[in-house]
């Protein structure tokens, strides 16, 4: 999996004090999917007594699998 960060991401991931191991873990086995907005997947994932949402795009990366581009990350 190759994770691409937007700016934005990596600044709310800094602020949030996110677990990046939280954030695969979402993209990789989410308890829920949905589109959200112009080409955009928000996954959500409990882990523990935490909800973390990602939301990424993979459009940008039509040709490749594997690839996300990670716009922003939070805990619920």
């Amino acid at each position: 999996m190759e994770l691409k960060l937007t700016n934005h991401f990596q600044e709310r991931f800094g602020e949030r004090r996110i677990d990046f191991d939280h954030v695969k873990q979402a993209i990789r086995h989410p308890d829920s999917k949905e589109n959200v907005f112009e080409g955009r997947i928000k996954v959500t994932k409990k882990i523990g007594n935490k909800v973390i949402e990602v939301v990424y795009c993979r459009e940008v990366f039509k040709d490749r699998q594997n690839q996300y581009l990670l716009i922003t990350v939070y805990y619920k």
